[in-house]
């Protein structure tokens, strides 16, 4: 039954859930507000400088050696210098989009989040963010912003956003960029005064563009469309629109008389409703958001949305570490 394959991926966890007594959020804004401070600029010995150097070193988990210390700053300061950059624009965006992770286990030995927003000629920019727990708190372990595909390679060495190493001036602000956003490729060939006029900042903000309460909106919809007073036709009609393919529609709508099945993937909504949550997701087609939670147990479990071309979520799950559903 090809539908079972691809809703019962819903499942993070045949196991009874584990209800969390106390939980958390996990969030990256700080980190992206720190990093943009102008104070990262100030002559050295200035008090607001080691301010600033200390917000960002506070959340992080890995600290630089003292041998290290010089590059990180240098590093630290030209994050801010070219803040106003194209490229310096598209990285701070694209990290400032990344959702929080609400829900997260506070006895949790960590957590991570991907986050891929698709752009233009087959690239896309992916933000990923790990915290590992240190006592009480939760700090960065990981985060980059990569920008993936063979449109986008002048970009994804692109210093100090996307690599080490000295800043290029003439990549920062490269016109190539516009098309990575949508601008028009026939563009390329026309004289520059003959050009049809380009708004960078309103197309930067319309491919990283995000509607809060999404994700949980969708796990609150399927759990209504699930609820045994609703008609079984009505049901399937709701959730297919869920499913990325026209096969795994048509499986569902073979199988809308199973009541077994809607029961199994009622009970694994509810698992899913237990476990940490993106408190939004991007809008554009393409997108996709994957979350992950290692346990105190040392197992971990992790799933996944995308926005679909229909403009919904799809939802998916599954066990990720050294235990699965039968505990093995």
């Amino acid at each position: 039954m090809p539908i079972a394959r691809t809703l019962l991926l819903l499942a993070i966890t045949l196991l009874s859930p584990t209800l969390w007594a106390e939980t958390t959020t996990l969030s990256a804004k700080g980190l992206t507000e720190s990093l943009k401070n102008p104070d990262l600029l100030l002559l050295a010995g200035d008090p607001k400088l080691e301010t600033a150097r200390k917000a960002v070193a506070d959340m992080l988990f890995n600290q630089p050696s003292a041998a290290e210390l010089e590059k990180f700053h240098a590093r630290l300061a030209n994050l801010a210098r070219h803040r106003d950059t194209r490229v310096g624009r598209l990285f701070f965006t694209a990290l400032a989009a990344v959702p929080a992770i609400q829900g997260v286990a506070t006895d949790a030995k960590g957590a991570s989040l991907v986050c891929t927003f698709e752009l233009a000629l087959g690239s896309g920019a992916q933000v990923r963010v790990a915290w590992v727990r240190v006592g009480a708190d939760f700090l960065i372990s990981n985060f980059a912003v990569e920008i993936t595909g063979n449109a986008g390679a002048l970009f994804a060495s692109a210093a100090p956003y996307f690599a080490s190493g000295e800043p290029d001036a003439r990549v920062l602000q490269a016109a190539e960029l516009d098309y990575l956003l949508g601008r028009d490729t026939s563009e390329r060939t026309r004289l520059e005064s003959e050009r049809q006029p380009f708004d960078f900042d309103a197309a930067l903000k319309q491919r990283f563009e995000i509607k809060a309460g999404d994700p949980a909106a969708l796990l609150q919809s399927l759990t209504d469309a699930l609820k045994p007073e609703t008609p079984a036709k009505d049901r399937a009609s709701l959730v297919s629109r869920h499913l990325a393919t026209p096969e795994d529609r048509a499986a569902l709508a073979a199988q809308a008389q199973d009541a077994e099945l809607w029961k199994r993937i009622a009970e694994q909504l509810a698992v899913l409703q237990t476990r940490p949550i993106a408190d939004s997701a991007p809008l554009r087609a393409g997108a996709t958001i994957e979350i992950s939670q290692q346990e105190a147990s040392g197992s971990s479990s992790g799933w996944k949305v995308s926005r679909l071309e229909n403009g919904e979520l799809g939802l998916s799950a599954e066990t990720m570490g050294a235990s699965d559903a039968t505990g093995k």
